[in-house]
């Protein structure tokens, strides 16, 4: 099941940011009220002065709005990116702190070697990236915080894989098999090939999230290739290829009833 698109590094989410913090400013918000309130003075008691208060505070709130944004909306932008990007960077790091070995102890040397791998193929896409776009800072960044947003979403699929590993690490096929064998009673029987399909079914969801990373890191692949090959002012859009990619690569979790 994919999730819904997330808009929180696009150039559009970046910027609602950006105008949250300027228009919700001190400078922004208290000549603007105080303008209003002078205007409905001016109003109620037919007051120039009151009107001419009041334009002048609209004018001010708008001035200030105006002069932050042209001047400072790129460094405002980066600001939001990089704040974003160090919580992505924390959540991260303690994520991967332990998460090979616990595969590997668990079984799943293939999800053990993504994490290296995994790695790697992040490393190589934020190169590409910085060397496509080095002149366009804030542009790189928020392509940066994407592609880490995609990395986040396949060291989830790791650790969903092995929090189910976990939860079926006790079941033994071979104990049931011997105890199926034996069984005359009906309802141990149902309950014995109960827990087969448990351990088969959680099996297979391991499985299938170490299948989404495989198809991802192909698909990452592809996407440092057409990054790389692209011309400037070329119609290549890699801040959506990264969306699909991380919508894609991500698993349906299973749900309690």
């Amino acid at each position: 099941m994919q999730g819904q698109e997330d808009h929180s590094f696009s150039a559009e989410g970046i910027g609602k940011k950006v105008n949250e913090e300027l228009l919700t400013h001190s400078m922004t918000l208290y000549p603007a009220a105080g303008g209003v309130l002078a205007l409905l003075y001016g109003g109620l008691f037919s007051s120039t002065a009151g009107f001419i208060a009041g334009g002048i505070g609209i004018i001010a709130s708008g001035g200030f709005y105006l002069y932050q944004k042209i001047t400072n909306g790129k460094k405002l932008s980066q600001k939001h990116i990089d704040n974003a990007r160090e919580e992505q960077k924390k959540e991260l790091i303690s994520k991967l702190a332990t998460l090979g070995p616990e595969l590997r102890d668990l079984g799943c040397e293939q999800g053990a070697l993504q994490v290296d791998q995994l790695n790697n193929k992040f490393v190589g896409l934020l190169a590409t990236i910085d060397e496509k776009l080095s002149n366009k800072s804030v542009e790189a960044s928020r392509l940066h915080a994407l592609a880490e947003k995609l990395y986040l979403a396949t060291i989830d699929n790791l650790i969903h894989a092995k929090q189910i590993l976990k939860s079926i690490k006790d079941i033994d096929l071979d104990y049931i098999e011997t105890q199926l064998a034996r069984a005359h009673n009906t309802v141990e029987k149902e309950s014995l090939e109960e827990r087969r399909r448990l351990k088969i079914d959680g099996s297979n969801a391991a499985e299938e999230c170490i299948a989404n990373n495989e198809i991802a890191m192909t698909k990452i692949n592809l996407l440092s290739m057409n990054l790389a090959r692209s011309k400037r002012n070329s119609k290549f859009n890699m801040e959506q290829s990264l969306h699909e990619i991380t919508n894609n690569v991500r698993t349906e979790q299973w749900e309690m009833e």
